[in-house]
C-alpha cells in the first residue's frame, strides 16, 4: 500500500462519493501533491473494494446512468489510520533535479551556468506562483481539508528554499 491508497482512503473518510466526484476532487485540489489519473485510481478502488477496505454500491438517480458509490468499510478505517502513522513517521530523502549537475559546475563555463541557472530560476519562480495561487483556493464539497493548505504549504517552502539557495549560487559565479 502506498499514499495513492491512503488518499483514496481519507477522500472517503469524509463521506460516500462516486468515482467521478473522487477523480474531479484529486484533479483540481491534489495533482500537485499526489498525480493520480482515473485509470489508476479505479483500479486502486477495485482493488481496496476486493479486499474488503471499501465497499461499493450502485445508486441511480431519475434517469441517468447508473454511478457506483464507494464507502470505507470498518476494516478500511483501520487500514487508513496504519497508513496514515506510517506515512508520517516516514522520512524519504529528498532529490532535486539538478543535485547532481552541481557537483560538476566547474565543467561547464561560466556564463553557461548562469544561464542554467537563471532558465532555473525561473522556472521555480513560475512553480512557486502557481502553489501560492493554489493555496488561496479551497476545495470544494470536502470540509476539514486544511491539510491541504498545508501540504502545499510545505511544498511551497520547500521551492522557496530551492529558489534561495540556486539564487545564492548564481551569485557566486558573477
Amino acid at each position: 500500500m502506498d499514499d495513492r491508497h491512503l488518499l483514496l482512503l481519507g477522500l472517503l473518510q469524509f463521506q460516500s462519493q462516486h468515482g467521478y466526484q473522487i477523480n474531479e476532487f484529486i484533479e483540481n485540489n491534489m495533482s500537485c501533491i499526489l498525480p493520480l489519473k482515473k485509470p489508476t485510481a479505479y483500479a486502486i478502488l477495485n482493488k481496496l473494494q476486493e479486499e474488503g477496505y471499501i465497499q461499493m454500491k450502485e445508486e441511480q438517480t431519475e434517469n441517468r446512468p447508473t454511478k457506483k458509490v464507494f464507502s470505507i468499510t470498518e476494516k478500511g478505517e483501520t487500514l487508513f489510520l496504519e497508513l496514515m502513522e506510517s506515512s508520517l513517521e516516514n522520512v524519504d530523502e529528498i532529490n532535486f533535479s539538478g543535485d547532481v549537475a552541481f557537483l560538476f559546475l566547474d565543467k561547464l563555463p561560466k556564463e553557461k551556468v548562469i544561464c542554467c541557472l537563471d532558465k532555473r530560476i525561473e522556472k521555480l519562480e513560475k512553480i512557486i506562483e502557481e502553489y501560492k495561487t493554489i493555496t488561496q483556493t479551497t476545495p470544494k464539497g470536502h470540509k476539514g481539508h486544511n491539510g491541504i493548505a498545508f501540504a502545499i504549504k510545505r511544498r511551497l517552502a520547500l521551492l522557496k528554499e530551492d529558489l534561495c539557495c540556486v539564487k545564492s549560487l548564481r551569485e557566486s559565479f558573477l
